[in-house]
């Protein structure tokens, strides 16, 4: 039993493409908030 079924492997992929399009996401948010936060500081460091 060492080949999958097609319905695996495409079951398999497609959980695989869904876990990288979450990923994707993930670090674009924490890039957006990294973002927020260094302007934040940015504005709070530099003196008005």
């Amino acid at each position: 039993m060492e080949t999958f079924p097609p319905l695996l492997t495409a079951i398999a992929a497609l959980g695989a493409l869904i876990s990288l399009h979450e990923a994707k996401q993930s670090v674009r948010a924490l890039a957006r908030a990294f973002s927020k936060v260094k302007s934040r500081a940015a504005r709070t460091v530099q003196p008005c």
